[in-house]
């Protein structure tokens, strides 16, 4: 079984407002060729950028929307350009969806497939959910903690990571051969030094990886940051709970890269709570429950996001997390798309995982 990992939608805060000007610039950059005035294309948030930004959504029928910061910047990019179909032109992604770096320590053939398959899968994730992309994601791969921490430093195009040092010890692991996690606009795949494909990490291991991580950076896109003092309760309904980001990158991640679908994934999820009891999801849903109940956030996650799956689709996944871009409360968008209440879907789950419940025929 593959070793769980940690995601770091829960330990990595994202870096500073003033650090990253990147989104804001294409903002900035779609708005002038829109014939607005949003002043200097300098990624800083200003009266005039605000203006400009009003008088665009308001011409194209853009009407509701988070307050617009460097965190919520890549929502307006995206949505500017949804719009206007001719700004997406100026989408970072236009010229790069994905670059990814490998570092001298990792295997050549293993460096060569990553930097082959990633944007691949990157891409299926994005067309599975039904999105479209404006940013452009970046993939550090190295040999150990050294090796990328100097590629994660050097490197000037992405938004910092706060707390390298200790993310890195944390998911390269002596005991793995291979640890992985995301920040907006970031993955990282920590491998431990000499790995080789088949012989040291099975190809299937390494694509469920990707995938999962690739299902993080679609999300970031789609949903933008809350600010650095949100509260928990505030962050889940900005960004949605932790069983949902964490269950649907497994399901995802089996569905791409083990070829599964909604039903076997659910199957899967109900096997592994096989005779222990199933918490419930509303303990499952800020970042101190992942820390505190990692497994079953993971676990149980998948399961209740494999119903989600099976009822509106993948596609619903990505509706749900572009309608909080938009300024939707995840429980109001939730309802939205999958046509009940949060309470509801949590009070099914609790029933369909309870004890004594007969266990769901296998496929097949």
């Amino acid at each position: 079984m593959l070793a769980r990992l940690i995601l770091l939608l829960t330990l990595l805060a994202a870096a500073p407002a003033a650090a990253w000007t990147d989104d804001v610039r294409c903002v900035q950059e779609q708005l002038v060729q829109a014939g607005q005035d949003p002043g200097p294309v300098d990624g800083v948030v200003g009266p005039r950028t605000l203006a400009a930004l009003r008088t665009v959504a308001a011409q194209e029928g853009v009407t509701s929307g988070h307050a617009l910061t460097s965190d919520t910047a890549t929502t307006w990019c995206r949505r500017l350009g949804q719009a206007d179909p001719a700004l997406r032109a100026y989408w970072p992604s236009a010229t790069n969806a994905v670059v990814v770096q490998t570092g001298a320590g990792v295997d050549p053939v293993l460096a060569r497939l990553i930097r082959v398959r990633l944007p691949e899968l990157h891409q299926e994730v994005a067309a599975l959910l039904g999105v479209e992309l404006s940013g452009t994601d970046r993939v550090f791969v190295g040999a150990g903690i050294d090796e990328l921490r100097q590629m994660i430093t050097g490197d000037r195009q992405h938004r910092p990571i706060a707390n390298l040092d200790a993310v890195l010890e944390d998911h390269c692991n002596p005991s793995g051969r291979i640890g992985a996690f995301a920040t907006p606009g970031v993955m990282v795949i920590c491998l431990r030094p000499n790995t080789r494909l088949l012989t040291d990490l099975a190809y299937s291991t390494l694509v469920f990886v990707l995938t999962h991580e690739a299902t993080h950076l679609v999300q970031f896109q789609l949903t933008g940051l809350p600010g650095s003092g949100t509260a928990a309760d505030g962050r889940v309904r900005f960004e949605g709970p932790m069983w949902l980001l964490e269950g649907l990158a497994d399901v995802v991640g089996h569905a791409l890269g083990d070829r599964l679908d909604p039903l076997e994934i659910r199957e899967l999820g109900a096997r592994r709570y096989a005779g222990r009891s199933v918490p419930s999801l509303t303990r499952l849903q800020t970042r101190s429950d992942l820390l505190s109940r990692q497994d079953d956030v993971y676990q149980a996650g998948m399961w209740a996001a494999s119903m989600l799956i099976e009822r509106a689709g993948f596609s619903g996944a990505g509706r749900l997390f572009s309608l909080m871009g938009e300024g939707q409360p995840f429980p109001d968008a939730f309802a939205q798309v999958y046509g009940r209440s949060l309470d509801t879907f949590y009070a099914g789950f609790t029933a369909e995982a309870g004890p004594g419940q007969p266990p769901r025929p296998v496929k097949g």
